[in-house]
């Protein structure tokens, strides 16, 4: 299966496109500048601790207080211990935190007490005493060499040996277990002389941070959109991952020649058309996201079973999180709820979000838990409308025009100019209603003119 990884610098910072067999599976970002605070380690004051939740809010010197959860929170100490945290820290007092998670629906940041430094190959985790592998080592049957440098390298503390672990020999693992302590002990130094709140460890170049997250052995193509960007990325490959040199290439606009940019102006429409040639619709609310499956031409079986795989894609493209309740075409057997079960499993396999399946109901009702992971797609590329309050929706020419005549009533107004939008659909359907009302209400006759340079469906009185 082809895998590539298109990679282009913008205003704002780096972004990657991952494509699988020329679809586009995800759009990653790092901006440079910005209120995302994850991955950023500061040393805040507690503002105050609350005992019903479990949870302290504190300050990192960003603005808006963090929230700390009593799970995340066990840490705070320097070592786990499994007792509120009440018990652990007080109102005033200067602790050290790692931003979480963002702000959303107006709701704090999240910060957790275990901090963790993430390398090409591994993540330090100083406050653990505990070994992980990804998934991709495991299979691979590297556990045995990776369990053992990890026993030499982190004797005192916690690490997760990442999947592109595997294109690192044990010289290289070693030389960044080295870096990633080297910079625990300078955060520690700045913690011992710093004062609260500060941030003690920031972001570095969001490209690097791009192609820390992005790279995976697996990647078949590296495409840089432009020779600044080739010329960067060849630069990190040779420190850090020289056997994937030779699959990187150049391509000038890539994201509008391989068809990222048309794809990621669908990811914004809730019609997705499948091949078969069913289709499914996606509708997002503040409490979930509702889809439904539409079988069209094709067999019922066969939409829900290219529907499953879409749906798992498209989550991923607009990061959509939270609960997700999709309406598949009623299924007849349960050797088609199980079919459609394995095809979900199969479509989220490869999806960096912690994600959830639950049987089906009779009526062909899935209910999906996905995990979020920042922003949605749609929050980065739109922007809620500013005629109509984030509804989504402006009001209808028919409404405009019944305030219109109401207001023209109050006021005896002698004209009107209107937007054209307005004035095509009074012309055309509304001229018969509006004399009517004149009639009824014997009113004078307003003169109404069409006023180019007004916005859709305004209008003005005189």
């Amino acid at each position: 299966m082809s895998r590539d990884l298109i990679i282009e610098m913008t205003p704002f910072g780096a972004r990657a496109a991952l494509m699988r067999h020329g679809k586009l599976q995800e759009l990653r970002l790092a901006d440079g500048e910005s209120s995302d605070i994850r991955g950023q380690i500061f040393l805040a004051r507690v503002k105050n601790v609350e005992a019903d939740p479990d949870a302290a809010f504190v300050d990192c010197g960003q603005g808006r207080t963090a929230y700390l959860s009593g799970r995340d929170g066990r840490y705070v100490s320097g070592k786990r211990r499994d007792m509120p945290l009440a018990d652990q820290i007080t109102e005033g007092q200067a602790i050290l935190v790692q931003g979480a998670g963002m702000s959303r629906d107006g709701k704090n940041p999240k910060v957790t007490s275990d901090i963790q430094l993430t390398g090409m190959f591994q993540v330090f985790r100083p406050r653990r005493r505990s070994v992980r592998l990804s998934s991709k080592l495991s299979d691979s049957g590297q556990s045995d060499r990776l369990l053992r440098l990890a026993k030499a390298s982190y004797p005192d503390g916690g690490v997760i040996y990442r999947g592109s672990a595997s294109a690192a020999d044990d010289a290289e693992l070693e030389a960044e277990s080295e870096k990633l302590k080297t910079l625990w002990r300078e955060i520690e130094d700045k913690v011992d002389s710093g004062r609260a709140p500060a941030c003690v460890f920031a972001r570095g170049d969001p490209l690097d941070r791009l192609l820390q997250d992005s790279l995976k052995a697996d990647i078949d193509r590296i495409i840089a959109a432009d020779r600044i960007v080739h010329t960067s990325v060849r630069t990190f490959l040779e420190t850090w991952l020289p056997a994937l040199e030779p699959r990187l290439e150049c391509e000038p606009g890539a994201f509008e020649s391989q068809g990222v940019n048309d794809e990621l102006a669908r990811a914004n429409e809730p019609l997705v058309d499948l091949r078969s040639g069913g289709s499914i619709i996606i509708e997002t609310t503040a409490a979930l996201t509702a889809i439904d499956v539409n079988s069209g031409t094709s067999r019922p079986r066969d939409a829900n079973i290219e529907a499953a795989y879409e749906i798992a894609r498209q989550l991923r493209l607009r990061r959509i999180g939270g609960t997700i309740v999709v309406d598949f075409i009623d299924l007849s057997s349960q050797g088609e709820r199980d079919a459609l079960l394995s095809a979900l499993d199969e479509g989220f396999a490869h999806d960096p979000a912690a994600v959830r399946i639950y049987p089906p109901t009779p009526l062909g009702l899935v209910q999906i838990s996905r995990q979020h992971l920042g922003h949605s797609l749609t929050e980065h590329l739109k922007r809620p409308c500013p005629s109509c309050d984030g509804s989504g929706r402006v009001e209808s020419l028919r409404v405009v025009t019944e305030r219109l005549l109401a207001e023209a009533r109050g006021m005896n107004a002698t004209s009107v100019n209107v937007a054209p939008d307005l004035y095509s659909y009074i012309e055309r359907e509304a001229i018969g209603s509006i004399r009517a009302y004149i009639k009824r209400y014997g009113l004078m006759t307003p003169q109404i003119s069409r006023n180019d340079s007004l916005p859709p469906g305004a209008y003005q009185l005189t």
